[in-house]
């Protein structure tokens, strides 16, 4: 039961970091694309969604971009039904990040003239999101440590150890295994760490 409480207050904390990154916004800038956007309507989402606790709303607006191109949009989180009926500047910013499968994507962030921002509030959540995955890295290295003494590295994961039973013979064939294993894993691990790469960028000072 413990165990239980001690996920849902990670659960909570991972959501509260979600929320603290939505409300810290994004900043307009003239050096990105910028254009003239139109609410058409909205929808409310909430109270827990991905990003976060609290209601938010999702909004489907017509630009119109300085460079004289047009755009419908889905705007999450940016603007709100109360910008139906009029113009509200806003800019586009591509954000370069890689899919778990390592390719890069280019993802767009919006910014809305003269909305506040808080970075220290994406920062913040940046920083919870850590906090968050602590106690499943601690139920992996239990499940690991906990096993060990059972638990015999033979092929892509541990096999039973049967009690009685002679010692298998490593032969080149099981070392090739284990190098496939090891390359496998160093492969991952790098995929993990440009998936997080994203998130590190909030940590950064303009």
């Amino acid at each position: 039961m413990y165990v239980i409480g001690v996920y849902l207050l990670a659960g909570a904390v991972l959501l509260t970091a979600l929320t603290l990154s939505r409300l810290g916004g994004e900043e307009f800038s003239d050096d990105h694309r910028t254009g003239t956007a139109h609410v058409t309507q909205c929808t409310e989402q909430g109270p827990v969604t991905s990003r976060g606790f609290g209601y938010w709303e999702r909004c489907t607006v017509k630009v119109d971009w300085d460079n004289g191109l047009h755009d419908t949009l889905s705007l999450e989180a940016v603007l709100t039904s109360a910008d139906i009926g009029t113009d509200i500047r806003i800019s586009e910013r591509n954000v370069s990040t890689r899919t778990k499968s390592g390719f890069k994507r280019n993802d767009k962030t919006y910014a809305v003239e003269d909305a506040p921002t808080r970075p220290w509030l994406a920062r913040a959540g940046f920083v919870l999101s850590l906090i968050a995955i602590i106690p499943f890295i601690l139920l992996m290295l239990v499940i690991v440590f906990t096993l060990k003494s059972t638990m015999k590295w033979y092929w892509f994961g541990p096999q039973q150890q049967k009690s009685g039973e002679p010692v298998r013979k490593v032969t080149g064939w099981v070392w090739l295994r284990r190098i496939a294993l090891l390359a496998l894993a160093a492969w991952l691990a790098f995929r993990l760490v440009t998936w997080f790469e994203p998130l590190l960028s909030i940590l950064t000072f303009p």
